[in-house]
């Protein structure tokens, strides 16, 4: 597809995302197809998964670039503080692994870690 549809779905997916997170949410793009969001001030577990649910849901919606129409896929992996680690490192490398998880059980899922 190329670089310049490459970033066209980086910059779209950019914006699916924070329009999906809570005003106070953090989002970040990690490097390459790699984003990180810290949701702030959850006091339930079930909500990150469905807030979690709801980005899979957004991201899975077709993108149109000219006149063609492309299909994302989204993993992700979820860490939660202090349960997966105390330190940003921690937390960054439990939902990395926990990312991997859900890439390698076929993607368009939510693995905890």
């Amino acid at each position: 597809m190329g670089h310049d549809v490459g970033d066209m779905a980086l910059i779209e997916v950019s914006k699916r995302l924070e329009n999906t997170v809570r005003a106070d949410d953090t989002v970040a793009r990690m490097g390459g197809d790699e984003f990180i969001i810290i949701f702030n001030g959850l006091k339930v577990e079930d909500d990150v998964h469905n807030l979690a649910n709801n980005i899979i849901k957004q991201i899975s919606e077709p993108y149109v670039f000219g006149t063609v129409e492309y299909f994302l896929g989204v993993s992700i992996g979820i860490s939660i503080f202090p349960r997966d680690g105390t330190s940003v490192d921690e937390l960054i490398k439990q939902s990395d692994s926990a990312m991997y998880l859900s890439k390698n059980s076929g993607g368009n899922m939510i693995t905890d870690a």
